[in-house]
Order: structure tokens, then sequence, then C-alpha cells
């Protein structure tokens, strides 16, 4: 009986070139299956998430395409809102010395990630922005997760008293390798109730405790005005926060929610 070669693995023949042969291979071994990955439609490994490399008995290789599935992955677990989600570093507009002063110190933090960055003073001016853009590279590094923004927490947590979900959910902030809380304090009232402050120390005072798990921070609020309410907490942020800690001096010019209006 005559043998055959299989198809895949047939070698190139005099009127073919190794590159022609490999590339007709890769997509033989990687035919898209919309049935088996409905979620990835990568023009290199067709969804499956390996790419079948070199010739002979070949090898099979995670696609480039893993590690942005990776990414997308930690941003869903972290329950980051899509608002949050979309921000980059590389998009802030540093267009004057105090921004690029922010972006700089930000962005040390987010290659280095290690105690807190508490990012804080005069709204309209990039703190989201810098602080969302930051916890977004960390996550692409790698690193799980959580991120909120503090009303919304507040909210989910006070909906899940007295269940299995709020140990869980607040095992996960204390825990996780990385925290980011956005607009940390804020109160519909101008004032954090009592409650919000036993939850926000109970969270900062954990991760602090643990050896100050990165954490990024943004409030509206500086230290000195945390302090009046609970000055245990705004300690620990400091100390955890350090050089790392980004206060925004006043200044409406400053914000740029009401320079995009046009004077007529």
């Amino acid at each position: 009986m005559e043998m055959t070669t299989h198809p895949m693995t047939r070698m190139p023949t005099s009127g073919s070139s190794y590159e022609e042969w490999n590339q007709d291979k890769t997509r033989r071994m990687n035919i898209w299956d919309s049935k088996r990955f409905p979620q990835n439609q990568c023009p290199h490994c067709n969804g499956s998430g390996w790419v079948w490399k070199d010739w002979g008995e070949g090898e099979w290789a995670p696609c480039s395409c893993q590690s942005r599935i990776q990414t997308r992955k930690h941003t869903e677990n972290a329950g980051l809102s899509k608002s949050l989600a979309k921000f980059n570093l590389n998009d802030f507009r540093a267009d004057q010395a105090w921004q690029t002063a922010l972006l700089k110190s930000t962005c040390d933090y987010a290659r280095h990630p290690k105690g807190f960055l508490f990012i804080c003073g005069q709204p309209g001016a990039g703190k989201t922005h810098l602080a969302a853009g930051a916890f977004n590279y960390i996550l692409k590094g790698g690193a799980r997760g959580k991120g909120r923004s503090w009303p919304d927490l507040m909210a989910e947590l006070k909906a899940a008293q007295n269940t299995p979900d709020y140990v869980r959910l607040m095992d996960e902030l204390k825990g996780c390798q990385i925290l980011y809380l956005d607009d940390f304090l804020h109160a519909v009232k101008k004032q954090p109730t009592t409650g919000d402050l036993k939850l926000a120390f109970e969270i900062i005072n954990a991760r602090y405790d643990n050896d100050r798990n990165p954490t990024i921070i943004t409030s509206n609020l500086t230290p000195s005005e945390i302090a009046k309410f609970d000055s245990s907490l705004s300690g620990r942020i400091v100390e955890a926060a350090g050089a790392h800690m980004l206060i925004i001096a006043p200044d409406p010019d400053r914000d740029y929610r009401t320079r995009k209006g046009v004077e007529v």
C-alpha cells in the first residue's frame, strides 16, 4: 500500500517555498471554529489561542492575542466600569508643568506599584484619568485587582450586608493584588456617614497592615480634610503613599469640565 503524508505535515514541494508551505500549514492547523471560539476572531490563530510554528515535527506556541484576552479578563474580573476601563496614561494631556509632574509620578508608580498612590484635590483636574490609567496599566502586566467608584462600592456593600456576598467582597477588597478606589469618601450630603468611614478604615487599614498592598485612590478631599473625619484613616493613607501622595492645589483654571464651554 502506498504511504501518503497528511497535507498538514507534507514537506514543501519543489515548486513551493518554505514560507508559503508554513503559512498554509498554519492556516490549516488553526481553522477558526465559531462554535468553539465565538469571542476570539484573531486572524493569526483563528480563535484557538495557539499557532503552529516551525516545520517537520513542528510545535504549538501561544498566540500573541492571548495577552490581550488575559488583560480583558482581568479588567472584567476587576469589576471596573466601562467609563474607567477606557483610560490610558498615553492619552493624558500634560500641557502644563503641574500636569507633567502628576503624569511622571503616576507613571513611576504604575511601573513599580508599591504602597499607595493617592491623587487628591481640585475637581476636574484629571485625577480619575491618571489613576484609572495606572490601574489599567498594572492589570495589563498580569496583576489581578478590583476597581470601583466609592459611591458604587458603598451601595454594593450596603445591599450585600448580612449575606455571604458581603464577606466575599470585603475579602477581595482587602486582599487583592491591586485595589483602585475612585472618588474616595464622596458623599451626596458632602460629608461621609459614620458607616462609610467605618468601611473605609476597615479596607484601608487591612491593606496598610498587609505590607501596604498596592492601592490607588482618588479623592476631592485632601489628607487634612479627611483627618477632620478620621485622623487614623488619613494618617495611614499619608504614610502608605509617601512620595506618591499627589495633591492638586485648588484652581478653577485646572478644572477641564468648566473649560469645555465656549464664551459668546
